[in-house]
């Protein structure tokens, strides 16, 4: 079709990157930004825990996993920091600031932050959210019962009233609550899309009617899922 060669294809955070360095003209970042992964994510937060003072209090990876969490749920290093209440949280708040003011001065983002920058872009500046909620006529999500409330806000603000949705998913199959993923998404779907159509495929190829017997009997416990 003549529209195909329009095509934008990729993980929410690779989109998510594509419009910060096409917008960098309306935030604080340069174009040619950085983007931390895991390694250097660890070696900031090790250089921080340490200029703190914090040493042996927390690891990296405590703090990475703390601040992905309060990211994934839209909490910022301020909102944090207010309602932090135990010793732990106002450490861990405090790493996070700290965290959040070495990043920006080092022109750079981590993952949790190309897609709540964005967000935060799209929600604050009318003109741009405006352009991109007008951007896409379709738009089809993969694994949507593994999205985190960031995806589903980011989902939400660039689709606008004309744009075609598909989100495919199985709520059954969520197994990345431990970082950020929430079930309610593909739960709340027609309610976010209202209109929507539901079309459930119910014909397995993968496993003997044994394993599906006994998947099925198991998983009828859970609440809030989709009868199948």
């Amino acid at each position: 079709p003549a529209g195909w060669g329009r095509i934008r294809m990729g993980t929410f955070h690779s989109v998510c990157a594509w419009i910060l360095r096409r917008e960098a003209s309306r935030g604080w970042w340069a174009e040619d930004f950085s983007i931390y992964d895991s390694d250097d994510q660890k070696a900031l937060l090790r250089r921080v825990i340490r200029d703190l003072g914090e040493d042996g209090r927390v690891t990296p990876s405590q703090a990475s996993s703390w601040i992905s969490m309060r990211k994934n749920d839209l909490t910022g290093p301020e909102e944090a920091a207010d309602s932090a209440r135990t010793p732990w949280e106002k450490l861990m708040a405090r790493i996070y600031l700290s965290y959040q003011a070495a990043l920006r001065t080092s022109v750079a983002f981590d993952f949790d932050d190309l897609l709540t920058v964005s967000l935060d872009l799209i929600r604050r500046d009318i003109d741009i959210g405006g352009r991109y909620s007008r951007m896409f006529e379709a738009v089809l999500v993969d694994e949507y019962q593994d999205t985190n409330l960031a995806q589903r806000d980011l989902l939400l603000s660039l689709c606008g009233p004309d744009t075609q949705v598909c989100a495919v998913g199985d709520d059954d199959q969520s197994i990345y609550g431990w970082r950020g993923a929430r079930i309610e998404n593909i739960l709340r779907f027609p309610e976010d899309f209202p209109g929507a159509k539901i079309v459930r495929l119910e014909q397995n190829y993968r496993s003997t009617s044994s394993i599906l017997r006994a998947a099925s009997s198991l998983v009828s416990h859970n609440s809030g899922r989709h009868g199948k």
